[in-house]
């Protein structure tokens, strides 16, 4: 590396490798008096700062912002394959702006012009499984290989098992998310108006703390856009500034709380932010009926959920928040599971929220599908114990054993002509059911 002053000019500097043999690095003559036409001026205007930051910082950030995040995929593309050619630099940024172009040309040129239910499920589901085929093909792959006692896969083990879980605001937060997991695993196979009055479809802004909708969406997308930033920046900072954001520890436990616990969260809000009532002239937005659909303020929430989703879903995927060394460096988080778990752990998630919201009205297409989801759920979580931590394994197979049972009962009631007494029968099973099998798991497990 050469180090280049503004006070001096170099013409030729002599190195010496290790066999003592020189070699000449031409560097062109630098004349301070022309310091504005000279292109060496350039490199110097990189040291001035803009609000303390150096001016390299900046290019960095629009460099690291033309390939953020298709690079994430890059990066899991075997070389020799042949999709190669994806990892070339000139791919990766040309395939990132269309991330950020085909939202908007979408909207304004297809969606906003063919108000059918039809069609928009149809290209909202082509769009995201762009994004997902991959993810799936990685992740499921990977857990093939776990199969094979011949070969360890890089993501199929622990980085940094732990035996116990102490006290602390990082696990807080984990079995927070467990909480979360736990409720909208069971809630979201429940046929629509069980827990609404007179069979109408449940909107968020009748559950506390009874905000409008606006609040929710643009909080799950300002939360999404907030994971991608905080990975942008890690790539962008150099030197002293780089070092201390590395060890800010709340940065890494925000990324993880904005990942992991508000995963479904965030999904369901921005996929509810694209699904509209069509059985109304003109539509509106089912969460908020005073929203008219593909109108301007609808198509803004719209271009901004689908680039927020192909951001979020695919560092979340790709990247779990719970891998990074930045996250396991420190003492406090205990709970963390094996990298390629999340990955398809995540990528069945992303799938199971989708169907919630564009079938929930089809009953019967919704509970059948989603009990699917819950049962792979259950058995990859029973087959991988990808948590070190014993107790959390039989934690999360009790989690989507809930949710599987809620589920079957679910398809049950829907089989069969109901009324209002078939609706509270449903429930108190249901129940009596998730009290039961928690006892016999925890009594088990406590015996055996």
């Amino acid at each position: 590396t050469v180090n280049i002053s503004k006070q001096k000019s170099f013409r030729n500097v002599d190195k010496l490798n290790n066999n003592n043999k020189p070699f000449d690095v031409e560097i062109e003559e630098f004349d301070e008096e022309d310091t504005d036409e000279n292109a060496w001026d350039y490199f110097y205007n990189l040291e001035k700062r803009l609000c303390g930051i150096k001016n390299d910082s900046f290019v960095r950030l629009i460099r690291v912002l033309l390939s953020f995040p298709f690079v994430i995929v890059a990066a899991t593309i075997n070389p020799n394959s042949r999709l190669s050619i994806l990892t070339s630099l000139f791919a990766i940024r040309f395939v990132n702006i269309l991330i950020y172009a085909v939202p908007i040309i979408l909207v304004e040129f297809v969606l906003s012009k063919y108000l059918t239910k039809t069609l928009q499920t149809a290209v909202v589901c082509l769009y995201i499984l762009l994004f997902l085929v991959p993810v799936g093909l990685v992740a499921f792959a990977k857990i093939r290989v776990t199969f094979s006692t011949s070969k360890i896969e890089e993501g199929t083990f622990c980085f940094k098992p732990a035996r116990t879980v102490k006290l602390s605001h990082a696990n807080f937060y984990a079995m927070t998310g467990f909480a979360f997991d736990w409720l909208q695993h069971v809630l979201y196979v429940i046929p629509t108006g069980i827990l609404t009055p007179n069979g109408r479809v449940a909107r968020l802004s009748d559950f506390p703390p009874f905000l409008n909708f606006d609040i929710y969406f643009w909080t799950a997308v300002a939360g999404s856009c907030a994971c991608g930033l905080i990975l942008i920046l890690n790539a962008v900072l150099r030197g002293k500034l780089h070092y201390k954001y590395q060890k800010t520890n709340w940065v890494w436990i925000l990324l993880y709380n904005l990942s992991s616990p508000m995963f479904v969260t965030f999904i369901t809000v921005m996929f509810m932010g694209l699904s509209c009532d069509y059985s109304l002239s003109p539509p509106t937005l089912i969460q908020d009926p005073s929203i008219v659909c593909y109108s301007n303020r609808h198509k803004t929430m719209v271009q901004c959920a689908l680039i927020a989703l192909s951001v979020y879903i695919l560092q979340n995927t790709l990247l779990p928040s719970g891998t990074f060394k930045e996250t396991m460096r420190g003492n406090d988080l205990d709970i963390m599971f094996v990298p390629v778990y999340l990955q398809a752990f995540f990528f069945l998630k992303t799938i199971f929220c989708g169907i919630y919201v564009y079938f929930y009205t089809d009953n019967m297409t919704r509970c059948i599908v989603l009990t699917i989801i819950n049962m792979l759920l259950l058995l990859m979580n029973a087959y991988m114990k990808p948590c070190s931590v014993e107790w959390i394994n039989i934690l999360r197979d009790t989690i989507f054993m809930h949710a599987t049972v809620s589920g079957i009962q679910s398809l049950n009631y829907l089989a069969w002509d109901n009324d209002y007494s078939t609706k509270g029968l449903l429930l108190s099973t249901l129940s009596s059911n998730i009290v039961f099998t928690t006892i016999a798991i925890f009594i088990y497990y406590n015996i055996t």
